[in-house]
């Protein structure tokens, strides 16, 4: 049974970041029978193949969402989701090997979690400015998130933003709760 879908939305992408990626997922502790890995293709030109999908047990499907935007692709993913615990990760990032299994560990241990991320650690092609560096806390590698999380916040699927206001653009999808936390 399929517990944990993996989205990896892609426009355009680097090829040798990608191939990052999708190798740091071929190497994850969690069993291949309990995760799908799907890499959206978010009208990219040339289109992505098959061939970009890495060979190895666990179950990979390429999707092909032709509406720009991260957000149409996330949601391209979350529709041809089997598992209950999706996982978006970017194109870019390389999780580590036990990440699933943390993952899988904490979304079941915790019902009450409705979505959640983790630290990053960024590795750059060249340095970061000075400038850049008071931004670095914000960067994160992975999200996880419940189906049944994202069935109670998609009331509008239209419009999911509507009247709603955000500090941060790209992150607007994220900053809902299903119900308050219960610490302690």
């Amino acid at each position: 049974m399929i517990a944990i879908s993996v989205i990896v939305p892609c426009h355009n992408p680097n090829q040798t970041r990608l191939h990052t990626t999708l190798n740091a997922l071929s190497k994850q502790d969690l069993s291949s029978s309990l995760w799908e890995l799907l890499v959206v293709d978010n009208a990219s030109i040339p289109a992505l193949t098959a061939a970009i999908l890495p060979a190895y047990p666990v179950q990979a499907r390429l999707l092909h969402e032709p509406r720009m935007g991260l957000t149409f692709a996330r949601r391209r993913g979350m529709t041809e989701a089997r598992g209950t615990i999706w996982v978006f990760v970017d194109d870019d990032n390389e999780l580590d090997p036990s990440y699933l299994r943390h993952a899988l560990a904490i979304m079941t241990s915790l019902p009450q979690l409705g979505a959640t991320g983790g630290k990053s650690q960024p590795c750059f092609e060249s340095p970061p400015q000075a400038w850049q560096e008071e931004f670095l806390i914000f960067w994160h590698c992975a999200i996880l998130a419940l189906m049944s999380f994202w069935q109670r916040v998609y009331i509008n699927r239209d419009n999911p933003r509507r009247n709603i206001r955000f500090a941060h653009r790209s992150e607007r999808e994220w900053c809902y709760a299903p119900q308050p936390p219960r610490f302690g």
